[in-house]
């Protein structure tokens, strides 16, 4: 712990925060206020996160992550937070090992005073409509996409990446119709704003509750992740994605009863995923950098993409409308 000591002295001293990177946390103990400079642990990275708060919160620290916003609308940093100074870096077991069930982490997920937490979007004049703008984005992407196909053909088989283009034409067709606009509408008056960029990075479990952490570009509609996806992934979960689906949306109809066609549109919400606008613009200027490819790639395959998702759903026997 020596390393994290002398970034804890040396911010507590001299003010500076050059020194402690970008995921630093804010901790406070008795009258001091330090940076505790957070550790790079790759695949354990928010399993020992999630652990630490929930090590604070069985010892009766109290936390209240608070959002401030920097002049470009993003989060700068989280105030009025108390954390422990304790020896915690390295891999950590996360919370669901412990016998919390994931299916009960997919049903708090989609409730959107959860996931927003303290946050009020009306006093901060945060970019409500943004959400209703997704449609339009989503065909920008297509529209770059194809124009940009070229780029991957060493790394992306040709009908991989129609396949893409394919479905994200079938999900634009479903979101640009009025039934997305009654949903949107639905769950902007329940002062909720849909977080869509679900990552282990900003989860974390506080007394057995999961909670989103990282808002820093909650503003950006970014895109779908597949929670399904991420479960089996980071979290080792062997159920099916319609168990985690039907969860998920049992969350978001309990303030008013969903059709079965706004059902349909929530598991476009929930499930659709495409790739980032972004790495694609990029790539379009830069079509020679090599690691923007492989890293959108990656999103394509291993984030994002299931070949075989609606054949699954039908197999299971859930949703089988949805598309």
């Amino acid at each position: 712990m020596k390393e994290e000591a002398k970034v804890l002295s040396y911010w507590g001293h001299r003010g500076d925060l050059s020194r402690c990177g970008k995921n630093s946390w804010l901790i406070k103990k008795g009258r001091e206020k330090y940076r505790l400079l957070r550790r790079d642990a790759g695949d354990g990275f928010a399993m020992s996160e999630a652990a630490v708060r929930c090590y604070l919160a069985d010892r009766g620290f109290s936390y209240q992550p608070r959002l401030c916003l920097g002049e470009d609308g993003a989060v700068a940093r989280r105030d009025n937070s108390e954390y422990l100074s304790e020896h915690w870096s390295g891999a950590g077991r996360f919370p669901f090992d412990d016998g919390y069930h994931v299916i009960e982490a997919a049903r708090v997920l989609g409730e959107f005073r959860n996931i927003m937490m303290d946050f009020d979007w009306r006093e901060h004049g945060f970019p409500i409509k943004e959400m209703l703008h997704r449609p339009r984005r989503l065909e920008q992407m297509l529209e770059t996409g194809e124009r940009c196909q070229s780029s991957f053909r060493h790394l992306l088989p040709q009908e991989e990446m129609e396949d893409i283009l394919s479905r994200g034409k079938r999900s634009l067709s479903v979101l640009s119709g009025p039934l997305y606009e009654k949903v949107s509408g639905n769950i902007l008056r329940n002062g909720g704003v849909a977080y869509r960029a679900i990552r282990r990075r900003g989860l974390m479990l506080h007394h057995g509750e999961p909670l989103l952490t990282d808002f820093s570009r909650l503003s950006e509609d970014l895109p779908v992740v597949d929670l399904w996806q991420l479960l089996r992934r980071y979290f080792s979960y062997e159920g099916s994605r319609g168990e985690v689906i039907q969860s998920a949306i049992t969350a978001y109809e309990a303030p008013c009863p969903l059709a079965i066609e706004e059902k349909n549109i929530l598991i476009q919400l929930l499930c659709f995923p495409y790739v980032l606008l972004r790495n694609l613009e990029r790539l379009e200027k830069d079509k020679a950098n090599d690691r923007l490819r492989r890293e959108t790639v990656h999103i394509l395959r291993a984030e994002h993409f299931h070949k075989n998702f609606y054949r699954e759903l039908e197999k299971e026997g859930s949703y089988e409308n949805c598309h």
